[in-house]
């Protein structure tokens, strides 16, 4: 009698260690979803309310987390989803966008005085400058860049915010640089007067003759 109520609790509790275990897993089931699966629906070239109408319909959310501009697409509309379209998520998963911005990217004009021209432009189209012409100007030595105006003239400063394809023109004394070739073509100061004779060059000092020695 004693050796069957032993084994009734063993297998009493064996079933309810079952029923537990079984229970755990159905709930974790049902808490992480394993058993939905949602595709992230097609929404690039899409605007933003329409992105949030088509994901919020999937129960799905997104987060813009970056943009680029382009001539060619329509500011605002999305042109890269992470994860892709097609990947299947969990309901509730927030989707992140990248978007095709308004305005083109702004950059801080570099200090180039007295950078060799050459040098300068190297910066600039580095820093995605593409819209760059050069224009002569007065200066003790050739081919050193002095700084920037805008094409009507008006001064700018190292510093200063501009849209990389803003147009600028950077000023060179008498001489422009041999490549990089400006965009728009060579723009000359009526008021540089420069020429080889009159503006010295930064050249080391020739050495004196043997018979001046002693």
């Amino acid at each position: 009698m004693k050796k069957n109520s032993i084994l009734f609790n063993l297998l009493l509790m064996l079933l309810l260690s079952s029923v537990l275990l079984w229970g755990i897993i159905w709930g974790l089931k049902v808490y992480t979803k394993h058993h939905i699966n949602i595709p992230i629906p097609e929404v690039r070239g899409k605007t933003l309310e329409q992105t949030s109408l088509i994901l919020s319909s999937s129960n799905l959310f997104y987060e813009v987390v970056d943009s680029v501009y382009s001539r060619e697409a329509v500011p605002g509309t999305v042109f890269d989803v992470i994860p892709a379209p097609g990947h299947e998520v969990k309901p509730g998963r927030t989707i992140f966008v990248k978007i095709y911005s308004s305005q083109q990217r702004r950059v801080a004009l570099p200090y180039v005085k007295d950078m060799s021209a050459r040098q300068a432009l190297a910066l600039l189209r580095g820093l995605g400058f593409e819209r760059v012409d050069q224009r002569i100007v007065s200066g003790p030595y050739i081919n050193l860049a002095q700084g920037f105006e805008l094409r009507n003239g008006q001064p700018l400063k190292a510093g200063d915010m501009l849209s990389i394809d803003t147009p600028i023109v950077l000023l060179v004394v008498g001489n422009v640089a041999d490549t990089l070739p400006p965009v728009e073509g060579l723009i000359e100061d009526e008021n540089a007067t420069w020429t080889p004779e009159e503006t010295p060059t930064k050249k080391a000092e020739e050495e004196p003759e043997p018979n001046e020695w002693w």
